[in-house]
């Protein structure tokens, strides 16, 4: 028997019907094992993530080691870092500096202090940060473009060597995101596809700092000048969130002046017991013996104003989704579960507490909902909330309020 007639034997076993069947029986069990798969590779994903602050637990552990047990902050270490307050407060002067950063070999140096910036240099996800004085050194690979801030300094400092680490595979957060958020520039590099840009093909530290900033405008903002609303800075974001970035203000201190500190205002730590105090332009928990067990890193936890008034999800809604990695100050990694997404949903309590309105929301009245522009005065709780619920999973601080009542204390 020829092929052709053997094939058109074995054809002709089989109905239409009956094939149809068939291709529902598969399409039903593909249907069925589909959403085990994804949440096997979500898993999988999840694991990497605990791996990645494990790997932060040992690089600050190694940091601690040789800084004196104090953690990494930022160049300008207990100064203001918001020189746009300069304009309103000239006897600030004094207190406030530009925080340079130095490379000796090129001898070229960044501003790490943001004036006018397309990002604020408290803000909790940001590695690096720079602004090169001579601008028409800006973005240029080759020349020194940013600086360690936060974690950053495990970065560039080669106790965590690899930026990758500092991306959690399950994020999908990219500029677009953050644009749509806060004010920042294309040369605002915040996914793994621009670490890789930046250093030329590889992910490094020495692209971090020097890298082809400029050219992150070409699938950014096509069109768009690189300087874009006039940022012209450069900086490195991750998705996760360092709890010690330092603490900057806006606008008039209750009662017209600064406190008794002279130079820096001290605030509470909200929902610490017994109460702790820091100063602007310090971490908020300087040392392990102050932070002791309670949350240092974790996935993003952003949800802005803006988010609240659009009625628009988290960043969270862009990474896991339904829990949180974190590293604790023990160096523990535990998985926080929030099915319900009280976290990406968080209530952000409107009006705030008095005396809201002899503040100036932001530096471009925009009225971000970000921490840093609140929380030295009226304690903004959108993050120290959420901070302190993850404390509570470990059972520190259990039972503390803000005091600005139960709109403010609860998610």
């Amino acid at each position: 028997m020829s092929i052709a007639k053997r094939l058109m034997s074995w054809l002709s076993a089989f109905t239409l019907i009956e094939l149809l069947v068939v291709v529902a029986i598969i399409a039903i069990l593909a249907a069925l094992l589909l959403p085990a798969l994804i949440a096997a590779r979500e898993r999988a994903r999840r694991s990497v993530c605990a791996n990645n602050l494990n790997q932060m637990g040992k690089g600050l552990e190694m940091y601690l080691g040789q800084h004196n047990d104090y953690y990494p902050v930022m160049p300008a270490y207990g100064k203001e870092p918001s020189s746009w307050n300069r304009a309103l407060y000239p006897a600030m002067e004094h207190w406030v500096d530009n925080g340079w950063f130095v490379d000796g070999l090129l001898q070229e140096r960044v501003q790490t202090i943001q004036a006018g910036a397309s990002y604020r240099v408290s803000h909790f996800g940001i590695l690096a940060y720079g602004k090169n004085e001579v601008s028409a050194y800006r973005g240029v690979a080759g020349r020194l473009q940013t600086a360690p801030v936060g974690l950053g300094y495990l970065l560039l400092g080669d106790y965590m060597p690899d930026p990758m680490a500092f991306y959690c595979p399950s994020s999908r957060i990219d500029w677009s995101l953050l644009a749509g958020r806060w004010a920042v520039g294309s040369r605002f590099a915040c996914t793994p596809r621009d670490v890789r840009f930046i250093g030329g093909g590889q992910a490094s530290g020495k692209g971090i700092q020097y890298g082809n900033y400029n050219g992150m405008a070409s699938y950014k903002a096509p069109g768009v000048n690189y300087a874009w609303s006039g940022y012209d800075d450069c900086a490195l974001w991750s998705p996760y969130d360092y709890r010690n970035q330092p603490l900057t203000v806006c606008g008039d201190p209750p009662g017209g002046a600064y406190t008794s500190t002279g130079v820096r205002i001290q605030f509470t730590v909200l929902y610490t017991k017994p109460a702790l105090t820091t100063l602007t332009g310090e971490a908020t928990f300087k040392t392990p013996r102050r932070l002791q067990g309670r949350m240092l890193v974790c996935d993003t936890i952003t949800r802005t104003k803006d988010d609240a008034t659009k009625f628009r999800a988290g960043l969270g809604q862009y990474v896991h989704q339904d829990g949180y990695n974190l590293l604790f100050g023990d160096y523990h990694v535990a998985w926080y579960a929030d099915p319900e997404q009280r976290v990406i949903w968080q209530n952000i309590p409107v009006p705030r507490p008095p005396p809201h309105t002899q503040y100036q929301d932001s530096v471009d009245g925009s009225d971000w909902a970000h921490i840093t522009w609140y929380q030295v005065w009226f304690g903004m709780s959108s993050f120290w909330r959420v901070y302190h619920t993850f404390d509570m999973f470990r059972d520190y601080d259990v039972g503390t309020t803000s005091g600005w009542g139960t709109a403010w204390d609860s998610l």
